[in-house]
């Protein structure tokens, strides 16, 4: 290998590397932009809305939340592995396996979801649930 080829292969991965922290650095930016502007917005949304249904809002995510975790089904903790072993037949097969559970699983547990959250939150029943 010439020293011209092996400086070319260094340029190559240094300017990947350099992409790739770019694209971290960018995506680290833009959480604790939202972050900011997150915080920034509460107390504006409190005051036009009032404790009460701040209340009710947090309540609803929290039971959305949960109600999102289940409906995910252990994805987030299997799928990464099982579509990194499968060959490109499976990872299909994997995928449309998780789409149907999912799908199967959302109307039950988004009832549920917004069953508890009516129970909660009877004032706010509909703004809680969503």
């Amino acid at each position: 290998m010439t020293t011209a080829q092996s400086n070319d292969r260094r340029s190559t991965r240094f300017n990947r590397a350099r992409k790739g922290l770019f694209a971290i650095i960018g995506y680290g930016a833009s959480m604790v932009l939202l972050a900011i502007s997150s915080l920034l917005a509460i107390p504006s949304m409190v005051a036009a809305s009032g404790p009460h249904a701040w209340g009710g809002t947090a309540v609803g995510q929290s039971i959305g939340g949960v109600a999102a975790v289940v409906i995910a089904y252990g994805w987030g903790l299997s799928g990464p592995a099982a579509i990194a072993r499968a060959d490109e037949l499976g990872r299909m097969r994997e995928y449309a396996e998780s789409a149907v559970a999912k799908i199967m699983l959302s109307l039950p547990v988004a009832s549920i979801a917004f069953l508890i959250a009516w129970l909660v939150g009877r004032e706010f029943a509909l703004f809680a649930g969503v």
